[in-house]
């Protein structure tokens, strides 16, 4: 079984351009740039085996980042729910304990 080999860098880039996501600052796993960008030929230049990944390993890689992103996503949407509940929750026991002082009041009458 044999699987094309990629850059550790994707390969898709042109004229050795970087690509970064807009919204938040750039980490190694978003910068790419090819082999060919960087005028590199990995059977010349004895490019380290670490420097290349399989393209099932990449595609994996790719898919942990963005899962990674959407748990964390999940996880904030979580906590502004239960924030929001327990607000709904306090405010409940607030006027509770207001009736509950009422009738405290008027039995003392």
């Amino acid at each position: 079984m044999h699987e094309p080999i990629t850059s550790l860098y994707s390969l898709q880039s042109k004229d050795a351009e970087r690509m970064v996501q807009e919204d938040k600052p750039p980490n190694n796993d978003e910068i790419m740039v090819s082999f060919a960008d960087l005028k590199l030929d990995p059977e010349d230049n004895n490019v380290f085996d670490d420097m290349i990944m399989s393209e099932t390993e990449y595609l994996l890689k790719a898919k942990e980042n963005r899962l990674r992103g959407l748990i964390e996503s999940v996880k904030k949407t979580q906590v502004e729910r239960f924030l929001v509940h327990s607000n709904g929750f306090e405010h409940e026991i607030n006027k509770l304990c207001d009736v509950a002082m009422e009738h405290y009041i008027v039995l003392l009458e």
